[in-house]
């Protein structure tokens, strides 16, 4: 092999080695970036989930307030609230349009019937 041939070979290695380098330079810097994009999606995510979370569950304490008083209407307006309210049977009234001792009534004909 000629001088020059061996100059050649070196410089030609020399160039594959300062490639090869600046290479894993750029691989190593995009693997960085990549992992630092995932944990920002990442904390992101566990963000987004929290945040749902607490909207369900403020959600779902809202329907269950919203139902007890609902549940506690309908006990006050049967007069089964243990309230001793005389006007239960007349709000009930107001709002049906029936008696509430109708019932009552008709079983105490059937009763004074069958003597």
């Amino acid at each position: 092999m000629s001088s020059a041939q061996q100059n050649f070979s070196t410089a030609q290695a020399g160039q594959n080695q300062e490639l090869l380098d600046s290479t894993k330079q750029t691989a190593s810097a995009a693997a960085e970036k990549a992992h630092a994009a995932a944990n920002t999606t990442g904390q992101a995510q566990e963000k987004n989930q929290q945040e749902a979370a607490g909207f369900l569950q403020q959600t779902g304490e809202q329907v269950k307030s919203m139902a007890q008083g609902a549940a506690d209407t309908v006990k006050h307006a049967l007069g089964m609230d243990g309230s001793n309210n005389s006007n239960a049977a007349a709000d009930s009234t107001a709002s049906t349009g029936h008696t509430a001792a109708a019932g009552h009534t008709a079983t105490a004909h059937a009763a004074s019937d069958k003597k």
